[in-house]
C-alpha cells in the first residue's frame, strides 16, 4: 500500500508541476500600471534641487536678491509640477479616446473614474450652536 500511495503522490505532484508550467507559457500575466509620481519626473527633481539650493543660500544671506532667487526657484517648480500633472493628464485623455475607439467602454470608464477623483469635503464646526445659530 506505501507503494501505491507513493505512486499516487508523484503522479499528483508531476500533474501540478505540469499545470504550472504549462499555465506559465500559455497564460499571460497581468502588467499592474504603476502610478507614475509626477515627484520622480526629471524636470521636477532638478527644478527642487534648484530650489533646495536656493533655499539654502537665503538661508545663509538673508537678502532681498536671494529671496527673490529663492521665490523664482519656487515658481519654476511649481511650472514644473503643472507641465508635468498637464502631460499625464492629456496621456490620460488619450488613453481613454483609443479604448473607446476599440469599444472598450469598461477600461474607458475606469479611467475616466481615475481622471475624476471625487474627493470629500468635511466640514468642520465648533459645536451644535454654532452651526444653529449660523442658520438663524
Amino acid at each position: 500500500m506505501a507503494s501505491g500511495q507513493q505512486s499516487c503522490t508523484r503522479k499528483y505532484e508531476s500533474f501540478i508541476t505540469a499545470n504550472r508550467v504549462t499555465a506559465e507559457e500559455l497564460i499571460p500575466g497581468i502588467q499592474r500600471e504603476k502610478k507614475r509620481a509626477h515627484s520622480n519626473d526629471p524636470r521636477v527633481v532638478g527644478q527642487r534641487e534648484r530650489m533646495k539650493k536656493a533655499y539654502h543660500t537665503y538661508q545663509e544671506h538673508t537678502d532681498e536678491g536671494n529671496r527673490q532667487e529663492l521665490e523664482e526657484a519656487k515658481g519654476r517648480l511649481e511650472e514644473a509640477c503643472k507641465l508635468v500633472a498637464e502631460e499625464e493628464l492629456a496621456s490620460r485623455i488619450h488613453e481613454v479616446e483609443e479604448a473607446q475607439k476599440h469599444h472598450k467602454y469598461s477600461r474607458s470608464w475606469q479611467l475616466i473614474n481615475e481622471i475624476n477623483v471625487k474627493k470629500t469635503y468635511q466640514f468642520k464646526t465648533r459645536c451644535k450652536d454654532d452651526l444653529v445659530n449660523s442658520v438663524n
